[in-house]
Formats: C-alpha cells, sequence, structure tokens
C-alpha cells in the first residue's frame, strides 16, 4: 500500500491542489519568463518588477508556499 491509499481522502485532494499549483506558478513564471525575453523585450527592471507582482499576487490569492515556489523560480541561479 503506498502512502496516498492510505491518507484520508480530504488530505489527498490538498496535496493534489498544491501540486497543481505549484505546477501553475511553474507555469506563470516561464510565461512572464518568455513574455519579458522574447515577446516584449523589456529591460531586467521591468522584468523584476513583472515578476514582484506576480509573487505578490500568488502570496495573497493561494499563500506562502506557491509564493516562495514562485520567488524561488524566479531567482538568477548562481
Amino acid at each position: 500500500m503506498s502512502l496516498m491509499e492510505e491518507a484520508p481522502a480530504s488530505h489527498r485532494q490538498r496535496v493534489v491542489r498544491t501540486a497543481i499549483r505549484l505546477l501553475a506558478v511553474l507555469t506563470v513564471t516561464g510565461g512572464i519568463t518568455v513574455v519579458c525575453s522574447r515577446v516584449v523585450p523589456v529591460n531586467a527592471t521591468t522584468a523584476g518588477f513583472v515578476f514582484l507582482l506576480a509573487v505578490l499576487v500568488l502570496a495573497t490569492g493561494w499563500g506562502l508556499l506557491e509564493a516562495t515556489g514562485a520567488f524561488r523560480t524566479c531567482e538568477k541561479p548562481s
């Protein structure tokens, strides 16, 4: 038996909802990246501001976990 089979339905729904939201976060940040670099070329300050707005909207609507995921995907790799 897997862990998901033993978990109550509400827990499974919460896990699925969180996974879908994290995939949505990746899609949004990827979309912002494509738009800001290819469709409408903007400077780094404008792109950063758009990412900031996206993280703030996600934090307001969905919560800390999804906003943290969005923030981590927006960071420039070191």
